[in-house]
């Protein structure tokens, strides 16, 4: 998905964290597992990844808005899911992107988020900027993971095509995932554009965390395109 948006696109909160320092370490080798896992929806071959992380952020807290079959198993927990284009393309139905090609904005993803969970959720949209700075955003992001929330972020590619290989490497495009696990000085994601491997077939890929955090900074994107958060409390 490549984004191009202008800044009044998004609204939302500026950060609601403690300062501190950001998390720099790069380990030689990612982990063969963390201690959450959550299956992944893809949009493989479609620019609607704003719309497959809705997909996964639903499903993985109970909601069934579609009442979908489960035909596709999970290479990795072997459990039954819906099938990826069918759900993401019923969420495009009404939640599709609203710039087009370049993708769906913040506001979109948090929309479809409230819409398919019959509003029984609590959500809030950070990014950097002005006076909250990106260390402060981070520190707010691993507090999230620490109470169990999978916030959704979205990344510039071309950081990640640079350092993990797999990725598109135009400067403008840019990735929505769901950030599920940060262990050993990496960041666990789902819905990688990274090709499948015996490590993570299943679209979920870990991140060292300073690749993560130059493209979770989204450099060649306008304000408030940087750092963005979607957070999400599901309550079934």
């Amino acid at each position: 998905m490549s984004i191009e948006m202008n800044a009044g696109d998004v609204g939302g909160k500026s950060g609601e964290a403690k300062s501190g320092k950001a998390v720099q370490t790069m380990p030689s080798a990612a982990p063969m597992e963390s201690n959450v896992y959550i299956h992944s929806y893809r949009n493989i071959g479609i620019p609607n990844c704003g719309q497959a992380a809705v997909a996964t952020l639903l499903d993985h807290w109970g909601y069934d808005p579609f009442h979908l079959p489960r035909h596709a198993p999970d290479p990795v927990n072997k459990m039954m899911y819906w099938a990826d284009t069918t759900v993401i393309k019923l969420i495009c139905e009404k939640y599709g992107n609203d710039t087009g090609l370049f993708g769906a904005t913040p506001n979109r993803v948090r929309s479809a988020l409230i819409a398919f969970s019959d509003k029984k959720i609590s959500t809030d949209i950070y990014y950097s900027g002005l006076n909250v700075s990106w260390t402060v955003l981070w520190d707010n992001l691993l507090a999230l993971l620490n109470k169990g929330v999978i916030p959704i972020v979205l990344l510039e590619c071309a950081p990640l095509a640079k350092a993990l290989g797999g990725w598109d490497a135009n400067p403008l495009t840019g990735h929505y995932v769901p950030v599920w696990g940060f262990r050993d000085g990496f960041v666990f994601i789902g819905n990688s554009l990274s090709p499948p491997n015996k490590n993570y077939p299943d679209g979920n890929q870990a991140i060292p965390t300073g690749v993560f955090q130059e493209a979770w900074m989204c450099k060649t994107y306008p304000w408030p395109l940087n750092n963005v958060i979607i957070s999400y409390y599901g309550t079934n």
